[in-house]
């Protein structure tokens, strides 16, 4: 793929470089993923540890009505509710299921969506004084306050034409075509016409009689044209804003049929609720894992007749899939004995390496999904499932169960089998298998260049785009590998202080990568090696703002691609050139679908756990020799977190390996528990927990001690940039066959 006979990317050669990134703004932000109401994930709702509500809270919201005033709304028992700044409490207004709403959650701003049933939802009967709503831009389900929920008519007040990109924009637009459709409103040239004809200054009598007369002026026979997309959504907008004429809100209410299902709304000052309440406060909390009792799982009637047929030997479990129970199951389950259809297997992908603040994966272990987890207490064991998979594959009733119980191993870790609940024997291996074989496309291989006799190997020269601390240069010096020039683009000036302190004149500084110009590459290159990896901040499924590979700083991947191209051999050239892209795991399938495209490569997976420390899965696109062959240690490898520490200190590591080290300090704390990593014996033989040094972490990274101990950064700078770098042995692993294409030092 890489010799001088082909491309990088076969459909595109130089010429059409600039057309294809040209075009890339005007691509669809953000393409509709499948819709699927059989699924349960809820990104912006509490995924852990819900807390149970205050009972002072419902009347503080009925005081504040009353008087008018501002309160400061909390999160709080799994509703999605407004920021932290204090709202004015509006009067609620009563919703039938299927209403269009504007709704707020958490961090926000508000969002229309759709009033639904929680038959609809998959999900259990709602709390007190609060609705289901599925919103418009993702199709996910949120239960939202109704204290926080508007009518869809006061468009003029809700609307945010300011944040009118990516997710906001596609939702707001999905909403208004859905009114539309209910409303029977079709829209032709002739309203462009009239929209054109209201912003004209009327000077005379004449003038204002033509444009109150738009029949006999402004009818003409391209009228009932179809309108461009453009134009259609500038109409459609400003249909809303005037009211949603001729027939106004009443045009785009539901039906009667949708209306005859169950709302999901439950009056908040019943009777009901506060015994409910009371009863709840005389619970066992000794018995309780989350701070609540957890209500049984709302099991759906046909998924769990489709399991049951299992236990009577009238199905296979490798037919279901078991995130929701579909029969057309498109792979086996990785872990346990089940299959998964299309859209779960997506959401699995997506979801698998997804941690929160505590360590722990954010979503069922079993499904991708889930809004209340249980979490593993076996120690180095980050695994959660969902009340919904255990209670439907292990039985009814195993969620109470399991909430009795002071410890619980969860079912990975004991191996256990718990009715249709059977763990796979070879799972690492058909982990890894699933995501090797989730390919966009199928490309053709990369070629392997000939082996270079020793005589002839020269140093390698590299273009490092989004360097870092120079991690791409320690992996090389780590193999031997000779360096002729190592080309760095960097904007931090820190990162940068680092790579110059520990190298020296071995790099050149570049600056940012966009202003790299192609004649600057022509004139530094030809190079051997071009790598990088672009910030992953918005591609990432964990930051809930994230806008995609179209926006923010997801479009500084087309800027490696535009340097890749440019830094390329010549057609002619025969010479080996290698290249190597990585970003997060936990990115949209739609991003990971775009990157492959233009890359022409499927990726690979590679945790730096199998030879470090520390989790750190990665996606690794390229065309490096064996890329997804078994990720070995090698000697001198750090496998444990006591080989990290600092010797002769006392300090006794409480884990084998931690989970993911990011920029943020709380990512040191382990398991739900909030652990420190480390414990340190004091002279009289007391034992307190302790933080990771610096010295520590960068030994967890692969790096020598003292590598960021530079221009009097403190801990948390230094923690940050860390915590944006690559994981030495992982890169050294990537690189290690370009010992047989390059000159080593002896």
């Amino acid at each position: 793929m890489m010799d001088g006979k082909a491309d990088l990317v076969a459909p595109l050669n130089q010429e059409s470089l600039t057309p294809q990134l040209n075009k890339i703004s005007a691509e669809v932000t953000s393409p509709k993923r499948p819709s699927k109401a059989k699924r349960r994930l809820n990104f912006c709702d509490s995924y852990v540890k819900k807390k149970r509500k205050p009972k002072s809270q419902t009347k503080t919201l009925e005081t504040a009505k009353k008087q008018k005033v501002d309160v400061p709304v909390q999160k709080n028992d799994g509703f999605a509710i407004p920021d932290e700044c204090s709202i004015k409490v509006e009067a609620p207004v009563s919703f039938s299921t299927g209403d269009l709403v504007w709704a707020k959650l958490k961090g926000f701003d508000w969002w229309p969506g759709k009033v639904v049933s929680y038959l609809e939802a998959r999900r259990s009967a709602p709390n007190p004084g609060s609705h289901w709503i599925k919103w418009f831009g993702d199709s996910k389900f949120s239960q939202v306050l109704h204290t926080v929920v508007r009518p869809f008519h006061e468009f003029n007040s809700k609307y945010n034409p300011s944040k009118m990109r990516g997710l906001y924009k596609k939702a707001v637009y999905e909403a208004l075509e859905f009114a539309a459709k209910r409303s029977k409103r079709a829209f032709t040239k002739s309203d462009m016409t009239i929209k054109a004809t209201k912003k004209k200054r009327v000077k005379n009598k004449k003038q204002r009689q033509q444009c109150e007369e738009p029949s006999t002026n402004l009818t003409s026979k391209n009228d009932d044209e179809p309108l461009t997309e453009e134009e259609y959504r500038e109409v459609i907008v400003d249909w809303a804003l005037g009211g949603f004429l001729p027939s106004g809100p009443l045009g785009f209410a539901p039906t009667e049929e949708e209306m005859n299902v169950r709302c999901s709304v439950i009056p908040s000052d019943s009777d009901e609720d506060d015994d409910a309440d009371d009863e709840s406060d005389g619970a066992d909390k000794s018995k309780v894992r989350f701070g609540k009792p957890v209500n049984e799982p709302n099991l759906a009637s046909d998924v769990k007749a489709l399991f049951d047929e299992v236990l009577d030997g009238k199905r296979k479990l490798e037919e279901i899939c078991l995130g929701c129970g579909d029969l057309k199951v498109c792979a086996k389950h990785p872990l346990f004995e089940g299959g998964l259809c299309k859209e779960c297997k997506q959401t699995f992908l997506e979801c698998s390496y997804l941690f929160d603040g505590d360590g722990y994966q954010m979503y069922c272990t079993i499904c991708g999904d889930g809004k209340e987890v249980f979490m593993c207490d076996n120690e180095g064991c980050f695994r959660s499932y969902c009340g919904l998979c255990i209670d439907m594959l292990a039985g009814q009733g195993t969620v109470r169960s399991i909430m009795s119980q002071e410890k619980w191993i969860c079912y990975m870790c004991s191996g256990k089998t718990k009715r249709l609940i059977k763990r796979r024997k070879d799972w690492q291996t058909r982990l890894h298998e699933l995501f090797v074989s989730d390919r966009q496309a199928e490309y053709e291989l990369p070629p392997v260049y000939p082996i270079i006799p020793p005589e002839d190997r020269k140093p390698i020269k590299v273009l490092a785009l989004f360097d870092g601390i120079a991690t791409g240069l320690q992996a090389l010096l780590d193999l031997g590998i000779e360096v002729d020039t190592y080309y760095s683009a960097e904007i931090d000036e820190q990162a940068i202080q680092v790579a110059k302190v520990q190298h020296g004149d071995k790099i050149v500084h570049l600056g940012d990568v966009k202003n790299i110009t192609e004649k600057q590459i022509r004139e530094m290159g030809p190079f051997d090696l071009v790598v990088g990896g672009s910030p992953c901040q918005d591609l990432s499924i964990a930051n809930p703002a994230r806008r995609g590979i179209y926006e923010g700083t997801g479009r500084l991947f087309f800027e490696f691609f535009r340097l890749v191209m440019c830094g390329r051999p010549d057609g002619g050239s025969s010479r080996p050139f290698f290249w190597l892209f990585e970003n997060v795991v936990g990115m949209r399938a739609v991003d990971k679908k775009t990157i492959s495209r233009f890359l022409q490569s499927n990726p690979v997976v590679v945790d730096a756990r199998d030879v470090s420390p520390a989790h750190r899965a990665r996606y690794f696109w390229g065309n490096l020799p064996g890329m997804n062959r078994p990720t070995r240690p090698v000697a001198g490898d750090k496998l444990t977190l006591q080989e990290c520490l600092e010797p002769n200190c006392g300090r006794k590591a409480r884990f084998t390996k931690v989970q993911t080290i990011t920029t943020n300090a709380n990512s040191l704390r382990q398991t739900k528990k909030n652990l420190l990593p480390v414990v340190v014996s004091d002279r009289e033989g007391m034992e307190r927990e302790d933080i990771l040094w610096c010295t520590e972490m960068e030994r967890l990274f692969g790096f020598p001690s003292h590598y960021t101990d530079v221009n009097n950064m403190g801990r948390p700078q230094r923690q940050r940039l860390l915590g944006n770098a690559w994981s030495v042995p992982v890169i050294r692993h990537l690189l290690s066959p370009l010992k047989d294409y390059f000159k080593c030092q002896v």
